[in-house]
């Protein structure tokens, strides 16, 4: 889909709501049902997934990221909300990519003898919360 699609989309939502009420009442017994549909269209078609492609920190390589997109209504707000797809896979891979790039530059720093430290050397990649 091009952009010029996704755009129009998202400029042009209809937002449609149904409710539908139920009551009945017998000599010991009474129940009452109540159910709601909210449905978010447009003309053109909603986009699924954004692409977005960036670089995340500064020396690592450039990734492209998959935004799934989520249609939120609360009375007649409407919101788009984009979630990131396996955010946790590409965290792994920038950290992996983030040791092999600290390993090779301990390697040109020192020279051969580092490389046997750098291999040596444990590195933990992760955060740390003071509190």
């Amino acid at each position: 889909m091009l952009i010029q699609s996704a755009l129009a989309a998202v400029r042009d939502v209809k937002i449609s709501a149904k409710s539908d009420q139920h009551h009945s009442r017998e000599n010991l017994s009474a129940s009452r049902s109540l159910m709601e549909s909210i449905e978010a269209s447009s003309e053109h078609q909603l986009p699924a997934t954004l692409y977005f492609i960036c670089n995340p920190y500064l020396h690592l390589e450039e990734r492209r990221f998959m935004l799934r997109v989520s249609v939120i209504t609360r009375g007649s707000d409407l919101l788009f909300k984009f979630r990131l797809a396996d955010m946790e896979q590409a965290q792994e891979e920038m950290a992996e990519e983030f040791t092999d790039s600290l390993v090779a530059d301990m390697a040109k720093r020192v020279g051969d003898p580092a490389t046997s430290i750098a291999n040596e050397v444990d590195m933990y990649i992760g955060t740390f919360d003071v509190r």
